[in-house]
Order: C-alpha cells, then structure tokens, then sequence
C-alpha cells in the first residue's frame, strides 16, 4: 500500500513538471518549439528574442513579449528578420547609452 501512494505521488510530480514545461501558449517545450506562428506579432510588444537549440527539430526564433509571454516563430517568414534587426537596434542603443553614461 505504501509503494503504491509512493508510486502515485511521483507520477503526479512527472506529470506536474510536463505540464509546466509548455510556455503561457503551449508552444514551447523546454528549449524546442512544438508549433511555429506565421502571423506577424506586433513589435512595440516585442522585448527580447533567442534562437532554439540546434538538437531542436524544428529551427525557430523565440520572441519574449512584455509581460513573460514566448512566441516560437518560423525565422523564413518575410517579417521576422525585421523583428529581429529592429530588437538588436534597440539593445545596441541601450548600450551606448550605458557605455556613455
């Protein structure tokens, strides 16, 4: 009987850690992206994005979101690398200002 109390408990804690390794929409699992999002995001709400491992299936851009929220991307859709030059520009400028500063 204890065995099987044991043995339930960590099936629920697996269980528990798979569920909070897909990010605020489901895309995410751990380092790799499940599904990819073609429709353009709006870049005001763009703050940060990375790159996926290269052990990933899928090849794919995160962008970090104000408040938390990662979005996995196809990099070959005509309005992510503006996205991304666009977020290198501003931390470059955050930079400068700092290295001035």
């Amino acid at each position: 009987m204890r065995r099987l109390i044991i043995l339930s408990l960590l099936v629920l804690l697996c269980s528990l850690q798979l569920t909070s390794a897909f990010g605020p929409q489901g895309l995410i699992v751990s380092d790799c992206c499940s599904d990819l999002m073609t429709m353009r995001i709006p870049l005001k709400r763009v703050v940060s994005y990375r790159w996926t491992s290269s052990s990933c299936a899928k090849k794919a851009i995160v962008f970090e979101m104000i408040g938390g929220k990662k979005i996995c991307v196809d990099p070959e859709v005509s309005w992510v690398s503006g996205h991304v030059a666009t977020v290198d520009k501003r931390k470059s400028a955050v930079w400068r200002l700092g290295a001035t500063g």
